[in-house]
């Protein structure tokens, strides 16, 4: 069972929860909360199906390129390199007149297979574990080849599957899962986070982004989530739902496993006319609301399509699982540093306590750091402007911030806020700050102009902005972080096209050709929110989010 998007719920669909605690997922899984599976274009194939050249979605069973094909030396090996666990959740039911019984564990396992080869073309090392397809059928039950398995049997079961890819040696497990049905789902969500309590295992269920936007839910996501992008998907242009062995279903199989589907069939069944509003009465019947046992237009489907949508949704997955492995090494790395010492020799350096004197910094001022890194100039404002002050710290690194907060836990301070900002928008609190400080930060802005933009929102009257950078004396050159900087030319031009102007430049400090620039507001400049900034109120939701 494959669940499409909540948008085809329409505008009087369910009520969008946020990220604040796991339950709102759950019980949005239950209103049919998007898997992300393909909604193919109308139109019959006429073509034979072919798979796509080079992809193999199976040898001689659903155990190919998996671990059981293994001798379990190489199995021992390959938890002691490092390689993580691709594990699909699945379910064995009923895909219409037109289809096998093991549509989502074919499809779940082929997605794994797809993921694993984009991970290691990456570098990364990655096993699939045994397709898993003891789940929940809450609907389909109902139908004959359909299996009744209780979410308490599920739960147990992988729980002790989790348990023996622990015992292996395996650290990461990256849940790829292929039915959509509530109960199912919730089981799977509990049996992570049971997992992650009991074994310390670090385990991911996969969900697209689109999925999240289209709920409202924003902020950081809980422990269990790990959020990856989806191929463009244009939906079937009707109201009516096409989510379980209909054409996007129906489409995917025809073009990788074509010997699962009946194509002369499918391509007589007529489209179901099942909506948000009523999907259900499948939820409760769905053998009397769905005679045939799919939801959509099987008869629509595109193999073309997916033959190029499939791969892609593989290599996105793998994309997501790439970057975080990333992010988790960079914070091992950071973890191991010994920041004080380092703020001590850049103490030497730059005196960081000249630039909050040129800044104007006074005890009980609220000021702003816009790439804050790891809080080497965050912790000197805050020890400056004192606990009657305030420091609101951003990055788009979040693991620079956690290293901020960290810090800032052990040194007792409370008066320093991280944000999570975006590439343009530095998404400080409106009307709050009297100074902002910019510390060999502005070089690796990807749009400063929209930036500064952005920024002006939250600026008090007359508050400056302090930029200090190595300038570089021809265009292009490289300064002593190893980056590209500006020349002071590049910088003035910069400026000019923003809502700010110079007010004067600095280039008494020590280093290799520093200057602090210090900006003022435009008096054209209007004041209100910029371009991609949040309205008053509307920012995104703390990071705190408690298992239930």
């Amino acid at each position: 069972m494959i669940f499409g998007p909540l948008s085809v719920f329409g505008p009087n669909g369910p009520r969008r929860p946020r990220f604040r605690s796991p339950m709102p997922w759950f019980w949005g899984f239950v209103l049919v909360l998007a898997a992300g599976w393909l909604h193919a274009a109308a139109g019959d194939q006429t073509k034979p199906p072919q798979t796509s050249p080079g992809i193999s979605p199976g040898g001689y069973s659903i155990f190919h390129e998996t671990m059981v094909d293994m001798a379990w030396p190489e199995v021992e090996k390959a938890a002691k390199d490092g390689a993580v666990v691709l594990m699909t959740t699945a379910v064995i039911e009923e895909h219409g007149p037109h289809m096998s019984c093991g549509i989502d564990a074919y499809l779940g396992y082929f997605l794994c297979k797809l993921t694993r080869r984009e991970l290691e073309a990456r570098g990364v090392k990655a096993v699939i574990a045994p397709p898993f397809f003891w789940g929940v059928n809450s609907a389909t039950h109902v139908f004959p080849g359909s299996f009744a398995i209780r979410p308490e049997t599920m739960k147990a079961l992988l729980g002790d599957i989790f348990a023996s890819l622990k015992s292996m040696g395996f650290r990461h497990i990256f849940n790829i899962n292929a039915h959509g049905d509530g109960q199912h789902k919730r089981a799977t969500i509990e049996a992570i986070l049971e997992a992650q309590k009991q074994t310390g295992l670090n385990i991911r269920y996969l969900v697209p982004e689109d999925d999240a936007r289209q709920m409202g839910l924003t902020g950081e996501p809980p422990s269990w989530v790990l959020l990856h992008k989806m191929p463009p998907d244009e939906g079937s242009g009707t109201p009516y739902l096409d989510i379980h062995a209909g054409a996007g279903e129906t489409g995917i199989v025809a073009a990788f496993y074509p010997g699962l589907v009946n194509e002369p069939l499918a391509k007589t069944l007529p489209p179901t006319e099942l909506t948000g509003q009523n999907v259900g009465e499948w939820l409760k019947d769905a053998r009397k609301a769905t005679p045939l046992g799919y939801i959509g237009d099987p008869a629509k489907y595109d193999v073309e399509e997916a033959q190029a949508y499939v791969p892609e949704w593989g290599r996105m997955m793998a994309e997501a699982i790439a970057g975080f492995l990333r992010r988790e090494a960079y914070r091992k790395q950071l973890s191991q540093l010994d920041f004080d010492a380092l703020d001590r020799k850049r103490d030497q350096m730059l005196q960081q306590y000249r630039l909050l004197d040129v800044g104007g910094v006074k005890p009980g001022m609220v000021v702003g750091e816009v790439g804050a890194g790891a809080g080497y100039l965050t912790f000197h404002l805050a020890s400056r402007v004192g606990p009657s002050g305030k420091v609101y710290a951003n990055d788009i690194v979040e693991e620079e911030l956690e290293i901020i907060r960290s810090r800032a836990a052990k040194k007792g301070i409370a008066h320093v806020e991280t944000i999570l900002a975006a590439e343009d928008d530095p998404r400080f609190p409106k009307d709050s700050l009297e100074a902002v400080f910019m510390l060999n930060a502005f070089h690796e802005i990807r749009d400063p102009v929209a930036l500064l933009r952005n920024l002006v929102p939250s600026l008090k009257a007359g508050a400056k902005v302090i930029i200090h950078e190595w300038e570089a004396q021809t265009p292009g050159a490289i300064g002593p972080s190893g980056d590209r900087t500006y020349t002071r030319q590049e910088f003035l031009d910069i400026i000019s096209r923003s809502s700010f102007e110079v007010e004067s430049i600095d280039t008494s400090f020590p280093g290799t050709h520093p200057a602090v620039y210090i900006l003022s507001v435009k008096a054209e400049a209007k004041k209100g929110p910029g371009l991609g900034s949040y309205p008053q109120g509307s920012q995104p939701e703390a990071r705190e989010y408690p298992l239930p």
